[in-house]
């Protein structure tokens, strides 16, 4: 399995069907395990170091693609998202950050659920 990233597709003007733009950067899935394990590291050591459970850095976060779609949907037919490090309630988690084609201006989502607590087995 590999780790992917992709952009989001168009529609081709000659055909009306929908290509892809995809820009794949690809990974292995022992590179993508690694990389995410020292990062846990890292965060557990931060972590350790903090002295308040309530402001824990979180080792990541579950987003509903049905969630992500709806947020490309509401931003118009070519957006521009973010994936920002925000604080709520003292907890540090994604909030992510739209520019709305019809309007020029930004919109914020916050549909993530915090890892721990919804970590990958």
């Amino acid at each position: 399995m590999a780790i992917q990233s992709c952009e989001l597709k168009e529609i081709d003007r000659q055909t009306q069907e929908q290509v892809s733009t995809c820009a794949i950067d690809s990974i292995s899935a022992s590179e993508g395990e690694i990389m995410i394990s020292e990062a846990q590291v890292y965060i557990d050591e931060v972590n350790e170091m903090i002295l308040s459970d309530s402001a824990l850095i979180p080792y990541g976060a579950k987003i509903p693609i049905c969630e992500l779609q709806e947020i490309l949907n509401d931003l118009g037919t070519t957006p521009d998202v973010w994936a920002m490090m925000a604080m709520k309630g003292g907890k540090l988690e994604i909030v992510f950050q739209g520019l709305d084609d019809s309007t020029n201006t930004y919109k914020y989502y916050d549909f993530t659920k915090p890892c721990p607590a919804t970590c990958p087995e």
